[in-house]
């Protein structure tokens, strides 16, 4: 089974629990995976009154509630029931065989719900709260912008010059032909005042 397959099943479980209507939709909070993103899964969420909202990237530490309230004390308690089987029994290592163990220790201290509920509220998902997010916690989404693809002829208002011994890859990195055509430009009126002053005198 496909990524393309597995998620409308999803979709259909959480339909079949939480029944939205079109006076009463349900708001779907995912990440960017892209199995969240197949078009067959996505008409499924519109037809059953379920928008779907997707976190910017690299943003899950102000962003998603599981990562905070849930998974982080998860950590904390699956290393205190690491540390105590350690303790227990010096000189064995934990292996395979105990993470079951381990694991269903620590999720039945942490996913909680009161600590479920607690990374909506301390995100500002719900009750809404804007005022917990300030203008730089989404700067981390930036590095995966994609730049807009700028046409590399100049405009028809640009002056165009030519370059008769000069290779376009052998140009100074960091400055444009329109930059140095500018130059050439301004060395150009420069010498013609030098010449025309020569002439004078």
């Amino acid at each position: 089974m496909t990524n393309s397959d597995l998620f409308p099943k999803v979709l259909e479980h959480f339909v079949s629990f939480v029944h939205p209507t079109e006076e009463k939709q349900v708001i779907l909070i995912l990440d960017n995976q892209k199995s969240h993103l197949f078009l067959a899964a996505l008409e499924f969420a519109r037809k059953k009154y379920i928008p779907i909202l997707t976190l910017p990237p690299h943003t899950s530490h102000k962003t998603q509630p599981m990562d905070r309230t849930v998974f982080g004390p998860l950590k904390t308690y699956f290393n205190a029931a690491a540390n105590a089987i350690m303790l227990q029994h010096p000189g064995k290592n934990i292996t395979i065989y105990n993470m079951a163990a381990l694991i269903s220790e620590a999720w039945m201290k942490a996913a909680t719900p009161y600590n479920i509920t607690s990374g909506f509220r301390v995100f500002g998902i719900w009750p809404t709260n804007e005022s917990v997010f300030e203008e730089n916690d989404d700067l981390p989404a930036s590095v995966t912008d994609r730049p807009v693809s700028v046409s590399e002829q100049p405009a028809n208002d640009q002056p165009v010059c030519e370059h008769d011994n000069e290779d376009v890859d052998q140009q100074v990195p960091g400055r444009s032909m329109i930059g140095q055509c500018d130059d050439n430009q301004s060395t150009s009126s420069v010498m013609q005042s030098e010449c025309a002053a020569s002439d004078s005198t």
